[in-house]
Protein backbone atom coordinates (compact mmCIF):
# COMPACT_ATOMS: atom_id res chain seq x y z
CA UNK A 1 0.00 0.00 0.00
CA UNK A 2 1.28 3.02 -0.80
CA UNK A 3 2.15 5.88 1.93
CA UNK A 4 -0.03 8.37 2.35
CA UNK A 5 2.04 11.16 1.58
CA UNK A 6 2.80 9.71 -1.74
CA UNK A 7 0.48 9.83 -5.13
CA UNK A 8 0.94 6.60 -7.15
CA UNK A 9 -0.55 5.78 -10.55
CA UNK A 10 -0.87 3.02 -12.70
CA UNK A 11 -2.87 0.80 -14.61
CA UNK A 12 -5.32 -1.48 -13.73
CA UNK A 13 -5.51 -5.72 -13.28
CA UNK A 14 -6.57 -5.87 -17.30
CA UNK A 15 -4.32 -3.03 -18.42
CA UNK A 16 -0.90 -3.14 -16.30
CA UNK A 17 1.20 0.23 -16.88
CA UNK A 18 4.43 2.27 -15.78
CA UNK A 19 4.13 3.34 -12.22
CA UNK A 20 4.63 6.79 -11.53
CA UNK A 21 5.09 8.24 -8.09
CA UNK A 22 3.95 11.94 -7.33
CA UNK A 23 5.64 13.70 -4.68
CA UNK A 24 5.45 17.11 -3.69
CA UNK A 25 8.40 17.96 -5.19
CA UNK A 26 8.56 16.40 -8.57
CA UNK A 27 7.05 13.13 -10.55
CA UNK A 28 9.50 9.91 -10.73
CA UNK A 29 8.90 7.34 -13.13
CA UNK A 30 9.93 4.16 -11.78
CA UNK A 31 10.77 1.92 -14.78
CA UNK A 32 7.94 -0.96 -13.14
CA UNK A 33 5.04 -2.07 -14.23
CA UNK A 34 2.30 -2.15 -11.86
CA UNK A 35 -1.64 -1.80 -11.51
CA UNK A 36 -3.40 -0.51 -8.42
CA UNK A 37 -6.32 -2.52 -6.64
CA UNK A 38 -8.25 -1.47 -3.85
CA UNK A 39 -5.95 0.90 -2.88
CA UNK A 40 -2.72 -1.64 -3.22
CA UNK A 41 -0.02 -1.55 -5.46
CA UNK A 42 0.58 -4.94 -7.18
CA UNK A 43 4.53 -4.77 -9.38
CA UNK A 44 4.58 -7.16 -12.37
CA UNK A 45 7.78 -6.72 -13.76
CA UNK A 46 10.51 -4.03 -14.31
CA UNK A 47 10.20 -2.48 -17.50
CA UNK A 48 13.26 -3.05 -19.51
CA UNK A 49 12.43 -7.25 -18.64
CA UNK A 50 8.97 -6.77 -19.98
CA UNK A 51 8.97 -8.97 -23.39
CA UNK A 52 6.89 -7.36 -26.70
CA UNK A 53 6.13 -9.95 -28.94
CA UNK A 54 4.58 -8.82 -32.27
CA UNK A 55 2.92 -6.17 -29.87
CA UNK A 56 1.65 -8.35 -27.13
CA UNK A 57 3.53 -7.53 -23.79
CA UNK A 58 4.71 -11.09 -21.80
CA UNK A 59 5.69 -10.45 -18.53
CA UNK A 60 8.63 -13.35 -17.48
CA UNK A 61 7.33 -13.55 -14.10
CA UNK A 62 4.36 -14.55 -15.42
CA UNK A 63 5.75 -17.52 -17.65
CA UNK A 64 8.38 -18.23 -14.89
CA UNK A 65 5.62 -18.95 -12.36
CA UNK A 66 4.33 -21.46 -14.93
CA UNK A 67 7.04 -23.48 -15.25
CA UNK A 68 7.84 -22.94 -11.43
CA UNK A 69 4.73 -25.18 -11.07
CA UNK A 70 5.59 -28.21 -12.95
CA UNK A 71 7.00 -30.96 -10.00
CA UNK A 72 10.16 -31.71 -12.28
CA UNK A 73 11.17 -28.14 -11.89
CA UNK A 74 13.29 -26.18 -9.54
CA UNK A 75 14.09 -23.16 -10.96
CA UNK A 76 13.29 -21.10 -13.89
CA UNK A 77 14.34 -17.86 -15.58
CA UNK A 78 12.21 -16.04 -18.61
CA UNK A 79 14.63 -13.51 -21.06
CA UNK A 80 13.70 -11.73 -24.12
CA UNK A 81 15.97 -12.34 -27.58
CA UNK A 82 14.88 -10.09 -30.20
CA UNK A 83 13.42 -11.65 -33.40
CA UNK A 84 13.55 -10.52 -36.69
CA UNK A 85 9.78 -10.02 -37.24
CA UNK A 86 8.03 -9.77 -33.77
CA UNK A 87 10.86 -7.61 -32.34
CA UNK A 88 11.54 -9.91 -29.65
CA UNK A 89 10.35 -13.62 -28.54
CA UNK A 90 10.19 -15.50 -25.37
CA UNK A 91 13.24 -17.79 -24.50
CA UNK A 92 13.88 -19.48 -20.62
CA UNK A 93 16.16 -21.27 -19.25
CA UNK A 94 15.38 -23.99 -16.20
CA UNK A 95 17.02 -26.07 -13.57
CA UNK A 96 15.32 -29.57 -12.31
CA UNK A 97 14.70 -31.26 -9.17
CA UNK A 98 17.20 -33.67 -10.33
CA UNK A 99 13.88 -35.65 -12.72
CA UNK A 100 14.16 -35.56 -16.12
CA UNK A 101 11.96 -33.59 -18.75
CA UNK A 102 13.16 -32.39 -21.91
CA UNK A 103 12.68 -28.65 -22.67
CA UNK A 104 9.97 -29.97 -26.04
CA UNK A 105 8.06 -32.25 -22.84
CA UNK A 106 7.85 -29.09 -20.41
CA UNK A 107 6.80 -26.85 -23.02
CA UNK A 108 4.16 -28.97 -23.64
CA UNK A 109 3.01 -29.16 -20.30
CA UNK A 110 3.05 -25.32 -20.19
CA UNK A 111 0.75 -25.18 -23.11
CA UNK A 112 -1.96 -25.87 -21.04
CA UNK A 113 -1.74 -22.45 -19.09
CA UNK A 114 0.03 -20.28 -21.65
CA UNK A 115 -1.08 -18.19 -24.78
CA UNK A 116 1.50 -18.63 -27.95
CA UNK A 117 3.08 -15.54 -27.61
CA UNK A 118 3.69 -16.12 -23.93
CA UNK A 119 5.82 -19.82 -24.51
CA UNK A 120 9.48 -19.34 -24.69
CA UNK A 121 10.18 -20.18 -27.81
CA UNK A 122 13.37 -21.75 -26.84
CA UNK A 123 14.54 -23.32 -23.60
CA UNK A 124 17.62 -24.83 -22.26
CA UNK A 125 18.33 -26.83 -19.02
CA UNK A 126 21.14 -25.21 -16.63
CA UNK A 127 22.43 -26.48 -14.00
CA UNK A 128 21.72 -23.17 -11.64
CA UNK A 129 20.52 -20.00 -12.33
CA UNK A 130 23.23 -17.47 -10.85
CA UNK A 131 21.34 -14.57 -8.67
CA UNK A 132 23.47 -11.38 -7.77
CA UNK A 133 23.84 -10.73 -3.74
CA UNK A 134 20.20 -9.02 -3.55
CA UNK A 135 18.63 -12.71 -4.69
CA UNK A 136 17.39 -11.05 -8.10
CA UNK A 137 18.26 -12.57 -11.24
CA UNK A 138 20.47 -10.63 -13.59
CA UNK A 139 18.26 -11.39 -16.84
CA UNK A 140 20.84 -10.17 -19.71
CA UNK A 141 23.77 -12.04 -17.83
CA UNK A 142 21.78 -15.20 -18.31
CA UNK A 143 20.72 -15.09 -21.97
CA UNK A 144 24.74 -14.08 -23.00
CA UNK A 145 25.52 -16.92 -20.69
CA UNK A 146 23.07 -19.56 -23.22
CA UNK A 147 23.67 -17.51 -26.67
Amino acid sequence: MPLSHVNVESGTIETPASIIVRLENGETETKDIGYIQEGNLFFISREDDMINVAGLNVYPYDVEEVMLKHPFIQDAVVFKKPHPIAGERVHGAFVTTGESITPQELREWMSQYLASHQMPVEMKQINQIEREANGKVNRRKIREMIG
